[in-house]
């Protein structure tokens, strides 16, 4: 089941290789546009949560650059999620970096 519905996420590549589907959405939006959904605390700035497929980040992975649709990520902050025994996703915190170089 977890693979069918990473099927249908936005692709992203990481900096040094690899590709990888996830979903993302913002956690805080520009000055003047209203939220929809609660910031966590101490959330400022560009920052969007990703949820991406099981084993996928670590917490060494931290620090790490993402890419997707022609825009830059750092990778902030990496939770994995269990159901059961079983590790279902990774919740990670992004900070936008800006325009991809390579896009």
């Amino acid at each position: 089941m977890t693979e069918e519905l990473f099927a249908y996420g936005r692709v992203f590549a990481r900096a040094g290789g690899g590709e990888f589907r996830g979903f993302l959405r913002p956690l805080s939006l520009p000055e003047g546009e209203s939220l929809r959904f609660r910031t966590p605390p101490g959330v400022t700035g560009p920052k969007y949560l990703l949820i991406a497929p099981p084993g996928q980040f670590g917490p060494d992975d931290v620090g790490a650059r993402l890419c997707c649709d022609g825009t830059a990520y750092e990778l902030l902050r990496v939770e994995r999620k269990r159901v059961g025994d079983t590790e279902s996703h990774s919740e990670c915190l992004l900070r936008l970096l800006g325009r991809a170089e390579n896009a």
